[in-house]
């Protein structure tokens, strides 16, 4: 089997993204410069940005440049009330090899949660159209029915604030916590309504 060409992975993703309720934004303000290859999608819960980079150099070279430009996206034309404003995915990928002595800094960049979450992958995690849905799944709604037995759900979250306020976590914030949850809202935005 060949491996998947970066053509091949930026129209599965842009057709995952599209498929999982997503609007391309095809045009960008001026002030947002971002790298060649760069797409931006976004739902009315966030906003995401891939870029399919030729090489693992590349990708390790520029990934920060992609993220400033989703910052400056966000930023500048997301109000800070909007769900979304919380909410930026930066999605790298690759169709080249990951060498072994460049595992350390691919866990590194995964892992940088600062400014937007990324997720990563490389030609070993990209061999198929399938895989390249399999990453985007994060960004993707839960289909199929959710199975609940009986009022167990709710009575696990119901016990939650007690149990944290033992642990010395307010019990006021635990129970605005779950109900932002529940209602899908922004948890962040609700702590700072809950400070202010």
């Amino acid at each position: 089997m060949n491996p998947l060409t970066s053509t091949e992975i930026a129209a599965a993703a842009s057709a995952v993204l599209l498929e999982g309720g997503y609007k391309a934004i095809s045009k960008l303000p001026e002030e947002v410069a971002p790298p060649s290859g760069a797409r931006f999608f976004e739902d009315t819960c966030g906003v995401v940005e891939f870029i399919v980079f030729e090489t693992w150099e590349a990708l390790r070279e520029n990934w920060s440049d992609a993220q400033a430009s989703l910052v400056e996206l966000i930023s500048r034309f997301v109000q800070s009330g909007e769900a979304k404003a919380w909410e930026g995915y930066l999605v790298l990928f690759t169709p080249a090899a990951l060498p072994t002595k460049a595992r350390a800094d691919a866990e590194e960049i995964r892992y940088n949660t600062s400014r937007v979450r990324k997720l990563l992958a490389t030609g070993e995690d990209l061999r198929t159209i399938t895989d390249v849905e399999r990453t985007l799944l994060p960004l993707l709604p839960l289909t199929g029915p959710i199975e609940r037995h009986g009022n167990q759900e709710d009575r696990v979250l119901d016990r939650l604030p007690k149990i944290l306020k033992r642990r010395g976590i307010s019990g006021e914030i635990s129970r605005e916590l779950i109900d932002a949850f529940l209602n899908n809202e922004p948890l962040l935005e609700r702590i700072h309504k809950i400070r202010s």
